[in-house]
């Protein structure tokens, strides 16, 4: 199941969607670990921001401690990369959408000059 996260939500003061976006520019170039300096960058956080977050980062699991001043992602991080933070979709509107497209099949059904 995927990760669901709501555009609201912070990390450390900074949302969670531009950290989503930083680990997902990571792993879109094949890498799965990063210094404090990339973050800083890639966020435009000071020294005192970026650390704040790797440390908060690190305590809700998303990454692992650094070693060799590279940090890297866990499972939980990974799980960030591919989250959604699309919103729900309520019953209703799943209904519509289901009998819109029934009807649309319908009618291409319909249409004789569509056979083959």
């Amino acid at each position: 199941m995927t990760l669901q996260i709501r555009s609201a939500d912070t990390i450390s003061g900074i949302p969670i969607k531009k950290v989503r976006g930083f680990f997902r520019h990571l792993v879109s170039w094949h890498q799965h670990s990063f210094d404090l300096s990339r973050l800083r960058e890639h966020l435009s956080l000071d020294q005192e921001s970026a650390l704040a977050l790797a440390t908060e980062l690190e305590t809700r699991g998303y990454i692992k401690p650094p070693q060799n001043g590279a940090y890297t992602f866990t499972d939980k991080g990974q799980e960030l990369v591919r989250a959604s933070a699309a919103g729900k979709v309520t019953r209703q509107t799943a209904e519509n959408a289901l009998i819109g497209l029934l009807a649309r099949v319908e009618e291409y059904n319909a249409d004789l000059s569509l056979a083959n």
